[in-house]
């Protein structure tokens, strides 16, 4: 159960920082 957890929050992590790069890429 934990491992789901941890996945999740890394898929989520990762996520995040790609919107963030593209957010930076666009300005």
């Amino acid at each position: 159960m934990m491992d789901i957890i941890l996945l999740g929050t890394a898929i989520i992590f990762f996520a995040l920082c790609f919107a963030y790069t593209r957010a930076c890429d666009r300005l």
